[in-house]
């Protein structure tokens, strides 16, 4: 498994998904081995060979290896991986360019463009050479296929008509482990005790915030009782991340919403401790842009709530609430109106059968929706003949990627 990510004491989603699928293979019989950032710290015992990805790493790669490849390396890892032909499935489940696009407007225009470029031939690339791609929803295909077919070329355009068919669904999925049950109420803790409404991840640019506090003003206005507690805390260090959730902060502040019906929690809380917060939440909450970022994205902290068993309610949808909504653990209502929001919120502070009802749909869509049963297809998609990388990057494509241009 080749991966950019550096493993520290908090594993994000990246992190996360690596560390699930080495398990996971070991626990089948294989033998791994993971290539990470330097200065990694394994989170793994000895079984499960750990080491920095560093030049030359191909030349390591037997003919029966199989190889899992995260979406972004750095740049001369790619380069080796293509021009040593070795056969590989890259693994795309977190497709962050329609993320970084909604940066455009905040960063300097020369670093927009070349973040864009830069990760628009990196997926080109990939996505030609790629034996396998896997994916969290079809969207992702579509979208990978539309940077290849845009390009106008002959070749890409035969590999944009066939990546639909290289391409398998493994998105990430839920913890195997039970859920802890019986812990203490951390609300109660903090001195809420109206139903809470769990922000259950950071605030970044690409989210809708604005919608769920103006929800909870409306909510104000009709006395019903209910808390928006953001669990994130504020112990990311980049500008990136602090600047929208200030924002945010500010926003509550001008509304009057800080006096307890606004809550956001001082530290972030790790995914080990996550368990008492999702048990004593009346659901999670989200608010989703009409973007392509929300139309692109596995929102994997809605799996947080499939995990406990507790249901969603979104402003705007997306790939993974849209399967919840159908399996009637979430409550979806249109992009940026607060009313619909707000009512939808009232619907289940009013409606104990409702709450039990989705909740218990959400329980059962996260059993069916164990690591265990997704990452058994990612098993047996890498059982198979590796193949070979049929479109290897010419001349031409490689120089424009090297300029980013």
């Amino acid at each position: 498994i080749l991966s950019r990510e550096r493993f520290g004491d908090l594993l994000l989603g990246p992190n996360i998904r690596v560390r699930d699928l080495a398990l996971h293979a070991f626990e089948e019989g294989w033998s791994v081995s993971v290539l990470a950032a330097e200065d990694s710290r394994s989170p793994f015992s000895s079984d499960i060979e750990f080491a920095s990805l560093r030049r030359g790493f191909s030349r390591h790669i037997a003919t029966e290896d199989r190889v899992v490849v995260g979406e972004l390396l750095p740049s001369w890892a790619v380069l080796e991986l293509l021009r040593a032909r070795k056969p590989f499935h890259w693994d795309v489940y977190g497709l962050s360019l329609p993320e970084t696009l909604s940066f455009a407007g905040f960063w300097p225009r020369a670093k927009t463009r070349h973040d864009s470029r830069r990760k628009d031939i990196r997926y080109l690339l990939m996505a030609k050479a790629a034996t396998r791609i896997w994916v969290s929803h079809p969207g992702q295909a579509i979208f990978l296929s539309a940077l290849l077919a845009r390009t106008g070329t002959a070749t890409n355009a035969i590999a944009a008509f066939r990546l639909p068919g290289k391409t398998i669904e493994v998105p990430m999925g839920c913890s195997d482990r039970p859920p802890p049950l019986g812990l203490p109420n951390p609300y109660r803790e903090q001195g809420i005790h109206s139903p809470v409404f769990l922000w259950g991840g950071g605030v970044w640019r690409w989210f809708d915030p604005e919608t769920v506090l103006h929800a909870f003003s409306l909510l104000r206005s009709r006395s019903i009782p209910a808390t928006l507690f953001f669990i994130s805390g504020r112990n990311e260090s980049t500008p990136d991340y602090n600047a929208p959730l200030d924002e945010v902060v500010s926003s509550a502040s001008r509304r009057g919403l800080l006096d307890g019906q606004v809550v956001f929690n001082p530290r972030r809380v790790g995914p080990s401790e996550l368990g008492p917060w999702l048990e004593h939440a009346r659901a999670g909450i989200m608010g989703n842009m009409p973007t392509l970022e929300s139309r692109m994205s596995w929102r994997t902290r809605y799996l947080d709530l499939l995990w406990a068993g507790k249901p969603l309610v979104v402003s705007g949808a997306d790939p993974l609430a849209e399967r919840m909504e159908r399996r009637g653990a979430a409550l979806i209502s249109s992009s940026g109106d607060p009313v619909q929001l707000a009512d939808a919120i009232q619907r289940l502070v009013q409606d104990d059968a409702l709450t039990h009802s989705m909740s218990e749909a959400s329980r059962a869509f996260g059993d069916a929706f164990s690591n265990k049963a997704i990452l058994g297809q990612a098993m047996r998609s890498l059982e198979q003949t590796p193949g070979e990388t049929t479109f290897p990057p010419g001349i031409l494509e490689i120089g424009r990627y090297l300029l980013g241009i």
